[in-house]
């Protein structure tokens, strides 16, 4: 259930009290809709009923009281009272104490000056719980399975259509640990762009791929500023399977040929190979070499690794292995 916000709360009042008796030379109270005093320029009258507020407020006009009147009514001095509203809403009473024709000139200007506060007092309070319906709808749609009554509810509230498809962005701060230094210039920042789906839980699965593609971009020591998991869904899905012997499996014929590739030439000839598509004539171009001398390694790498090239299961386990590992 969405919160109801409370029409006049003690903070706002001792504000209307503070503000209005920064300019007058008179004490102000402010009584809540029952005719409570929860506000007043004097402490001892504090929660005390004010009749003079109740008859206000029943009666919805502005009660004077003089001094004789004021001696036979409980709790009351002599002053002023003004019922004040908020959205057509009677939410308390102003009081000014003193001769009703001396305080009359000053009621209406404070009993507008007290409506502003609650109206801007509550625009503010409804912009806090907007923020905070904003960050757990936020927080909703990334769990696997949503409250889908509280979604609805705070979607409703802030006018946002469930059904639309959703996307996840990370924004990384780089070198976090430098912050302090770097906000005297400037800081790096890098975009990491989830996949995009149109289904129900479009955010929650957007971010898994953020959350995947961050970690293959940290793994692999990439420095992209801007990185989209529709360019690398492969290495972002499998770099982060950890220690599974299945991840161990997987990566085991590329971990041989480092064991014994110690100047790295077979697994830099291996990364052009398959970023040519396994097109040994661009592969080689790219190295710089001869095709002789690239079949050459490629062979080199069948023998270690007893794997065959030209087998896609073997080229591919390979390629995950390089993946994982690179």
């Amino acid at each position: 259930m969405l919160r109801q916000t409370k029409l006049l709360a003690e903070a706002t009042a001792r504000q209307i009290v503070q503000r209005a008796m920064g300019i007058i030379s008179h004490s102000v109270n402010v009584m809540d809709s029952n005719g409570v005093i929860i506000a007043s320029g004097n402490p001892q009258r504090l929660f005390q009923r004010h009749e003079g507020a109740v008859l206000a407020l029943a009666e919805n006009r502005v009660v004077e009281i003089d001094r004789a009147t004021a001696e036979h009514l409980k709790g009351v001095r002599p002053g002023i009272n003004l019922p004040f509203s908020f959205r057509n809403q009677r939410v308390g009473v102003i009081g000014i104490s003193g001769e009703p024709a001396e305080v009359r000139a000053y009621a209406e200007l404070v009993k507008m000056a007290a409506e502003m506060m609650v109206e801007q007092a509550a625009l503010l309070d409804q912009h806090q719980w907007e923020k905070r319906y904003r960050e757990e709808l936020a927080n909703q749609l990334l769990q696997p399975q949503p409250n889908t009554a509280s979604l609805e509810a705070m979607a409703a509230y802030l006018g946002l259509d469930l059904r639309q498809a959703r996307i996840v962005w990370i924004v990384e701060l780089q070198e976090a640990q430098r912050l302090q230094n770097q906000l005297k210039h400037r800081f790096r920042v890098r975009l990491i762009v989830g996949g995009f789906y149109d289904d129900p839980q479009s955010a929650y699965r957007s971010s898994l791929t953020a959350r995947a593609t961050q970690a293959m971009a940290q793994r692999l020591k990439l420095r992209h500023a801007t990185l989209f998991y529709h360019d690398y869904p492969l290495p972002s899905l499998l770099c982060d399977l950890g220690e599974d012997w299945r991840a161990q499996e997987l990566g085991r014929p590329w971990r041989t040929l480092g064991e014994q590739d110690e100047k790295g030439v077979l697994r830099a000839t291996l990364r052009h190979y398959f970023s040519q598509n396994c097109d040994q004539t661009q592969a080689a171009a790219q190295l710089h070499i001869h095709v002789n001398t690239l079949r050459y390694r490629l062979q080199r790498i069948e023998a270690i690794t007893g794997m065959k090239i030209n087998q896609l299961t073997d080229s591919l386990r390979l390629y995950i292995g390089m993946l994982m590992h690179d």
